[in-house]
């Protein structure tokens, strides 16, 4: 362990404080913690029934959010902004879904708050097949077209979208073919205008592409397809040569892709979790073992290192998660399965990985770093009836982690939980309440 990872990390005394809601806002929810002395906010409509939030936020400290609200065959899925100062845009309709379910769906903003939502649309009856649909957005919450991304003749799978500097969107998915998958993109525009949707890979077991945006736009696509491939997108969407970034080991290893982050040099740390027989882990089963794998791409499409574990081999695993500041400075997250905990490690621009902080005893939200390596890590926590009711907060400096705070008690268990950072020490948790219906934000100020 580098002596800079573990003396910072001990040393910082960072606290956590919530801040409180504007007048006015939406009614507020209950919060108790010897740390936040605020309320919580309901972002979505009162008395209305929301669901599966999903948050950006940008530079200034803006907030969009994307979730379903209402119940067939009155149901839709919403936008809504919350201004760094807690006030809420007005409600708007991204897509009624009458009688069609939704699956995957994304959200991504620019520096400026212009953004693109995207989903992946699934028809209950009839003969349609489960499609790609997006729409635009600018810093306001006026939305532009509703466009359909997939062509006409795809069964569509999955959807990932990231946004350039300037708002056009990469939108990417997995086409169903005959004998499995293979990896699709588009661009498109902050008016609504479509690219040419392009095959990234040739299948059949590919993988929807993680999209890496640098500061300056340079966009790279990463992907699995039994083996590791990343391929560059120019600004006008034309893709460059397929790197083929690692072979799989085994015939019987799978290696997926679940989150990406680039610094200011272009260089991509990525995680994903990795498949392997397990017999020499666990003699008793013979089916596979799940471990955590990260690996860094460099601005050349080069893995600069061997793809390596940072989570105990013998936990048993569920999410994970990356976020990387310009100067390289990285932070890894995970949970056990059954949300049996949370967890970070901090990497050195070098590689070098740190210890493992312990976050909470529930699950984990998302990492999210300014460009200057400060940010924070949600995660959730159980209350006295094991519930995962309580809000927890870590704030993070380059190099190490702070003290975790609970901001938070949700009225009931909690899902979906997020975080965004924007402005000088503002981070923005979102979560949902499933058994309330409902979606509630609360912000945080590191100092």
């Amino acid at each position: 362990m580098r002596p800079t990872l573990s003396v910072i990390a001990c040393a910082l005394t960072a606290t956590l404080t919530a801040v409180p809601a504007a007048p006015g806002s939406a009614a507020p929810a209950r919060v108790t913690s010897a740390a936040a002395r605020a309320d919580a906010q309901v972002v979505s409509p009162e008395g209305a029934v929301a669901a599966h939030a999903e948050q950006a936020t940008d530079r200034q400290g803006d907030t969009a959010y994307l979730y379903a609200l209402g119940t067939q065959p009155d149901a839709s899925l919403a936008l809504r902004i919350r201004r760094a100062d807690g006030t809420l845009s007005p409600v708007a309709e991204v897509s009624p879904l009458p009688a069609d379910a939704f699956a995957a769906t994304g959200v991504g903003v620019d520096r400026r708050g212009n953004g693109v939502v995207a989903w992946e649309q699934v028809p209950i009856g009839g003969e349609l097949q489960p499609r790609v649909m997006a729409r635009t957005f600018d810093a306001a919450g006026r939305t532009g077209p509703l466009v359909q991304v997939s062509p006409p003749d795809h069964s569509a799978s999955g959807v990932e979208v990231a946004v350039r500097p300037g708002g056009t969107a990469v939108v990417t998915w997995t086409r169903v073919i005959d004998n499995g998958y293979e990896p699709w993109m588009r661009l498109l525009a902050p008016d609504g205008r479509l690219g040419s949707p392009q095959r990234v890979g040739d299948g059949p077991d590919g993988q929807a592409p993680l999209v890496a945006v640098s500061r300056t736009g340079a966009t790279t696509l990463v992907w699995s397809d039994t083996h590791l491939y990343a391929r560059r997108v120019s600004p006008s969407g034309r893709m460059g040569p397929t790197r083929r970034l690692r072979r799989a080991t085994t015939v019987d290893e799978s290696l997926t892709v679940d989150e990406l982050g680039v610094d200011r040099r272009g260089v991509i740390v990525a995680v994903g979790t990795r498949w392997t027989p397990n017999t020499a882990t666990y003699p008793q089963q013979d089916n596979s073992h799940e471990i955590t794998a990260w690996w860094r791409i460099s601005p050349r499409l080069r893995l600069k290192a061997p793809v390596r574990t940072f989570a105990p081999r013998k936990e048993p695993l569920g999410r994970v998660d990356v976020a990387v500041s310009d100067s390289g400075h990285a932070v890894l997250g995970w949970q056990r399965t059954f949300y049996d905990g949370a967890f970070v490690r901090l990497v050195a621009p070098d590689g070098s990985l740190g210890r493992v902080h312990r976050l909470a005893d529930g699950g984990l939200g998302d990492v999210a770093l300014r460009p200057d390596g400060s940010g924070v890590v949600a995660s959730s926590g159980r209350d006295g009836s094991g519930l995962l009711t309580e809000v927890w907060a870590t704030p993070l400096r380059v190099g190490g982690a702070g003290r975790s705070r609970r901001v938070a008690l949700s009225a009931g268990d909690i899902s979906y939980l997020r975080a965004g950072v924007g402005g000088p020490g503002r981070a923005v948790l979102t979560w949902a309440e499933p058994g309330n219906a409902r979606i509630l934000s609360v912000a945080v100020r590191a100092r």
